[in-house]
């Protein structure tokens, strides 16, 4: 199963995301908000002289965006709990941000996750 695969059943499982728009890469022009976007943004595979070890290191990027600030802070706290939530994907919290989006008007929170994940 592929890591995306797994952070997708991830994020769609857990209860207070139900009914939340959960895509990679990118949203929908019909999508409302909130939803939350995920996407790889860098990474690497522990290998050696022997070959692959099978264990990569990509660090993904969720965003969550939302109406209102504390909506988008609530949201973010969930994403946050459900990755850490699933020992398979190795979550590693690497950063965080907030801000506005000028042209949507939506709240933006945003989690970057190291992941150590057995392919």
């Amino acid at each position: 199963m592929s890591i995306e695969s797994v952070i997708a059943q991830t994020l769609k499982g857990w209860p207070a995301l139900s009914g939340i728009v959960i895509r990679p890469d990118k949203v929908e022009q019909d999508d409302a908000a909130p939803y939350v976007i995920y996407q790889k943004i860098t990474g690497w595979r522990v290998q050696s002289l022997a070959g692959d070890s099978g264990l990569a290191n990509p660090t993904f990027q969720f965003d969550i965006y939302a109406t209102t600030r504390l909506a988008a802070a609530a949201l973010r706290d969930e994403v946050r709990l459900a990755i850490q939530a699933n020992f398979v994907l190795g979550a590693v919290h690497a950063g965080e941000g907030a801000g506005i989006e000028v042209d949507t008007k939506l709240y933006r929170e945003r989690l970057d996750f190291s992941l150590w994940f057995y392919d």
